[in-house]
């Protein structure tokens, strides 16, 4: 016989709150990337471009689905995750930083 398992609650656990400062983190190095990979490509550092552009879009990608997963868990709000998507990491940093500061972050049932 299998155990019932609430989907619902199983989700809003896995994501603790460590989650957010990994989340901060990863927004932080991204954003620092894309600055880094901006100075490379006015500079014409093709070498360092090819090795910067593709970090800097899996952490970008890892940054967006990750909001999207707290946003399906109310944990964030769509609007931002959106925000994030259009401008950047560069608006992550100080959105986070907002999240954390107001436990935002916490299960909003």
């Amino acid at each position: 016989m299998v155990p019932s398992v609430n989907r619902s609650r199983l989700l809003s656990h896995e994501i603790g709150p460590g989650a957010l400062n990994f989340l901060r983190v990863v927004s932080l190095v991204d954003a620092l990337l894309l600055v880094v990979l901006l100075w490379a490509s006015l500079n014409d550092r093709d070498a360092a471009v090819g090795v910067l552009g593709p970090l800097h879009g899996i952490l970008f990608l890892v940054l967006v689905g990750t909001l999207a997963r707290f946003a399906g868990l109310g944990r964030a709000r769509w609007a931002f995750t959106a925000a994030v998507f259009i401008l950047g990491p560069l608006a992550s940093v100080p959105g986070l930083e907002l999240m954390h500061r107001s436990g935002r972050a916490a299960p909003s049932r």
